[in-house]
């Protein structure tokens, strides 16, 4: 009975610790992170960018997609900016048509 009382104890932890991971406050604080890392590498293609960040991503990545005009140019692009979850980086794409 103790191997089922402590795994339960266990679970009962588990779930506690990954239910106050995704709280408001973590979402909150994970969708600014996304934004401020993709603004900064979508500002050296466009200019003074427009960011839309998805709030959750997917369960690895998060996703934000930048809009502006090309530094040097007047064309209006989208670059979309993939944020690794787990590094805590960023990769962009290549310049899109909005």
């Amino acid at each position: 009975m103790r191997i089922g009382i402590a795994t339960i104890i266990a679970c009962w932890l588990l779930g506690a610790s990954t239910a106050s991971a995704s709280s408001d406050a973590a979402w909150k604080a994970f969708a600014a992170d996304v934004e401020t890392k993709c603004r900064a590498a979508i500002g050296k293609i466009l200019k003074s960018p427009k960011i839309e960040v998805d709030p959750f991503g997917s369960e690895s990545y998060g996703v934000a997609i930048g809009r502006g005009v090309v530094i040097g140019g007047d064309s209006r692009r989208a670059i979309v900016c993939i944020y690794d979850k787990k590094s805590k980086s960023v990769e962009i794409s290549g310049e899109l048509r909005p």
